[in-house]
């Protein structure tokens, strides 16, 4: 098993990757907490192309607070969001860590959109943090 494998929570749809997670991040913009229903959700980054998805797909896309599209893809079934692009990135895609076998093996490395952050959400504070994406 690699680090990038990972499945929703039906286990219908599956995820494999070729290659390690570039990085991960605590993101608190508003659609991470729509989308967690908590106050963040950990985004893993891979390079686009390196994680394979198989099952029953379907595509949502939106806008997201900085202007570019976002294109998540959900399970058909369970609903559980397996990958998004970014119109803004577009050589990577982005995980979340939740659906991962193994999410022990991502440490995220700062916290963004945090000027969209509830006061009730914890982050650990040695992590830089950035009101939006960083450059």
């Amino acid at each position: 098993m690699t680090l990038l494998d990972g499945q929703c929570l039906c286990g219908q749809c599956r995820l494999s990757g070729e290659g390690p997670a570039l990085k991960a991040v605590h993101c608190q913009c508003t659609d991470c907490q729509k989308l967690s229903g908590a106050g963040h959700k950990v985004n893993v980054i891979v390079a686009k192309g390196s994680v394979h998805l198989t099952g029953p797909v379907t595509t949502f896309k939106s806008t997201a607070d900085s202007g570019n599209e976002n294109s998540r893809t959900f399970c058909a079934n369970c609903g559980t969001q397996m990958l998004r692009t970014n119109s803004g990135m577009p050589d990577v895609a982005i995980i979340h860590a939740g659906t991962l076998n193994n999410p022990a093996n991502v440490t995220p490395s700062a916290v963004i959109w945090n000027k969209s952050a509830v006061v009730w959400d914890y982050c650990d504070p040695k992590l830089p943090v950035f009101p939006e994406a960083p450059t």
